[in-house]
Parts: structure tokens; sequence; C-alpha cells
């Protein structure tokens, strides 16, 4: 899809970057059971909590395989 760009799961990501998943969700103001669900693909963000997830750990949001279809 995108040429020459690394793709990552949010959890690689966010484990880089040494940071948990309670102060993600607490950074981007959803539960720390949504973020977990996200995490983990049983759930989807809604775009305006998939833009600040990735503004928080500071990620292109193309970048994030998850949200890859």
């Amino acid at each position: 899809l995108f040429q020459g760009v690394y793709m990552k799961t949010l959890k690689e990501i966010r484990n880089e970057k040494n940071v948990t998943q309670e102060q993600v969700a607490r950074a981007v103001e959803i539960t720390a059971k949504q973020y977990y669900n996200i995490e983990k693909g049983v759930s989807m963000p809604k775009v305006k909590i998939a833009l600040k997830i990735c503004r928080y750990l500071n990620v292109d949001i193309n970048t994030v395989s998850d949200w890859q279809p």
C-alpha cells in the first residue's frame, strides 16, 4: 500500500514509547478497556479517537497496521 513505509501495530508503537494502555486511554479520554479492545482488534475507534491516539503516540495514522483494510 505505502511503498517504503514500515507498518507497526499500536501495541508495538506504544511499547516503543514506553507508555501503558492506561496512559494512552487517559490521554485520549477513553476507558482503559476501550483502548485494550482497540489494540486487540475487538473494536475500531472513531476517526477522532484514532487521530488522538496517533497524536499522543506521535505517529502517522497511515503507518498503524491495525487500521489498514
